[in-house]
C-alpha cells in the first residue's frame, strides 16, 4: 500500500479533477500515482504512473485527459500525459541541480505556463507550451 507523502489536485473545470499522490521517495525519486475523476470527485480512476524521477511539485490540468506534472530532485522535470493514451512523456529534462519550478497551470486547453527556477537566486525562467504540454519553449521578459 502506497502511503502518499505529497499530494497535490488540479482541475480543468468544474467536475473533471486530477489528482498525483507521491510516496516510496528514494534517491532523487517518487511513485507518482494519478488519479482522475469526471464527476467532481466523487470517485477516482487510477491512470497509468508518471515517471518515477524526482518528487512532483505541482499539477496543472489543460483539459480532462491532459495533465502536467512538475517534479525536481538533482534534475527538473516536466512530465505530460495527453488524450485517451495514459503513456507520460518527458518534454522537459534540465540537469539543473533540482532548481525546481513554481506556478504550473494552463489557461485552456493548449496554453500553460510554468517558473523554472524561482528563488532567491533570480526571477527564474517561464516556459510557455501552446500545444497542451507536448513541448515548452522559453520566453524573455524585459522590464
Amino acid at each position: 500500500m502506497l502511503i502518499a507523502i505529497f499530494s497535490t489536485f488540479a482541475a480543468s473545470n468544474a467536475t473533471d479533477i486530477a489528482a498525483v499522490c507521491s510516496g516510496d521517495a528514494g534517491a532523487g525519486s517518487s511513485t507518482k500515482d494519478v488519479y482522475v475523476s469526471t464527476n467532481s470527485g466523487a470517485s477516482y480512476t487510477q491512470i497509468a504512473q508518471a515517471p518515477r524521477g524526482g518528487q512532483a511539485t505541482g499539477m496543472a490540468a489543460a483539459s480532462s485527459t491532459t495533465f502536467a506534472i512538475a517534479a525536481s530532485s538533482a534534475a527538473s522535470w516536466i512530465y505530460t500525459t495527453s488524450g485517451s493514451d495514459t503513456a507520460w512523456s518527458q518534454p522537459v529534462d534540465l540537469g539543473d541541480g533540482g532548481a525546481g519550478w513554481a506556478d504550473l497551470g494552463f489557461t485552456d486547453a493548449t496554453h500553460g505556463v510554468v517558473i523554472h527556477g524561482p528563488g532567491p537566486s533570480g526571477p527564474g525562467t517561464v516556459y510557455l507550451t501552446d500545444n497542451g504540454g507536448a513541448s515548452w519553449f522559453t520566453i524573455n521578459l524585459t522590464a
